[in-house]
């Protein structure tokens, strides 16, 4: 009725071939990829910064923009010393 059973095998090996194709380009499309998957970077566990001034490690830093155009991350403790020298929060 719908033709020999040889044709529908030819039919269905063809396309398990090009999904497999398919997938396999997927792949190493993404592993030389240089572009970093935001998803994946979110989940990763993100290591505690060195304060600025008192050089000890905080998980939440408070950013500040220095007169010299650098830039300040400050620990809970030294907030009030960068308040006081005017700098800008980021």
């Amino acid at each position: 009725m719908w033709g020999s059973s040889s044709y529908w095998l030819g039919y269905i090996a063809l396309a398990v071939v090009v999904a497999g194709l398919i997938g396999w380009l997927t792949v190493r499309a993404r592993r030389g990829s240089k572009v970093t998957s935001l998803t994946k970077y979110k989940k990763t566990r993100h290591t505690k910064q060195a304060c600025s001034y008192c050089r000890k490690k905080a998980s939440g830093l408070t950013f500040y923009s220095a007169g010299e155009g650098r830039v300040v991350g400050v620990c809970r403790d030294c907030k009030p010393k960068a308040e006081r020298q005017d700098l800008l929060p980021i």
